[in-house]
């Protein structure tokens, strides 16, 4: 008999999980594919004291490395360094796949989330402040998510017709 194949979890599904995650853990605001900050973040959370949480999502090694390239890493890893404050998450995650990314191969001032088709959510590395500056509730974090958030439904609405 042959056995059954695991379902293997997408983008979409990931997000669906860290919703759900993050709303255990007392985040107030969340959303996905916006441009918060200089780059896109595949999902944040923010909670009621206003720090941000950045989700990187990886479903494959190559993608994982692939990152890399992407100047934000500089800016966390300087800013953990250099004790500065720049326009970014407090704490940063990558989320994947279990078994996808070690632990080990996560940078020190990011975090490891491991999903699994079940839908369990589990730390398996936790990250370091990058910052204390807490910007989640001020005018212009919101009103980027507002503006983010509004974008799509809009042009959801436009496609529909």
């Amino acid at each position: 008999m042959p056995r059954k194949q695991r379902k293997s979890l997408s983008e979409s599904d990931i997000q669906k999980l860290l919703y759900y995650y993050t709303a255990k853990q007392n985040k107030k605001l969340w959303a996905h594919n916006i441009y918060l900050f200089n780059w896109e973040s595949d999902f944040i959370a923010i909670d009621d004291k206003g720090k941000i949480f950045e989700y990187e999502i990886k479903l494959t090694i190559t993608d994982f490395r692939a990152d890399f390239r992407k100047r934000k890493h500089s800016i966390f890893a300087n800013a953990i360094t250099q004790k500065n404050t720049p326009f970014a998450p407090n704490y940063f995650y990558f989320v994947c796949p279990a078994g996808v990314v070690t632990p080990k191969q996560v940078p020190s001032y990011a975090g490891l989330i491991y999903v699994y088709p079940n839908g369990v959510c589990k730390v398996v590395k936790k990250p370091k402040q990058i910052h204390s500056v807490k910007r989640g509730q001020t005018p212009k974090v919101l009103s980027n998510i507002a503006k983010s958030l509004s974008h799509r439904w809009y042009s959801k609405s436009r496609t529909k017709k």
